[in-house]
C-alpha cells in the first residue's frame, strides 16, 4: 500500500499527517524501504517484534489495540480515535472516503 499512502500524503498534505509505525525485529530493513521508496513521512517508531509471530504484549500495539498489518488510525488533535481500519481494497478506501469527509485540518 505505500504507493496508495503516497498519494495521500501528497493530495491531503495540508490536513492530513501520516506517522508510521513499524513492527520488525530488525531497524535496518525498515530504513532501507522508507528511503528506497521515498516515504516522506514521520517514519521514526520502530517496535521490536515478528509481524509473522505476533505479539501484543507491546505496550504501543495493545493500546493502540492493532490486531493485523497495517493498521490505519485517524485521530484528532486531543489523541481521540475518530477511525480506524486494517488492509488494503475496501477497506483502504474507507480511509479515505473518511479522509476526504472530515475537516481534518483543525483536528490533526
Amino acid at each position: 500500500l505505500t504507493p496508495d499512502l503516497k498519494e495521500i500524503s501528497k493530495k491531503y498534505k495540508s490536513k492530513l499527517n501520516i506517522v508510521s509505525l513499524a513492527y520488525q525485529e530488525d531497524v535496518e530493513p525498515v530504513k532501507e524501504y522508507v528511503s528506497k521508496n521515498n516515504m516522506d513521512w514521520f517514519n521514526g517508531i520502530i517496535v521490536k517484534g515478528s509481524p509473522k509471530t505476533f505479539y501484543e504484549k507491546r505496550k504501543i500495539i495493545r493500546e493502540l489495540r492493532v490486531k493485523t498489518f497495517p493498521t490505519f488510525i485517524l485521530v484528532d488533535e486531543s489523541f481521540n480515535i475518530i477511525f480506524r481500519n486494517s488492509g488494503g481494497g475496501e477497506n483502504f478506501e474507507k480511509l479515505v472516503e473518511v479522509i476526504d469527509k472530515y475537516d481534518l485540518r483543525d483536528k490533526i
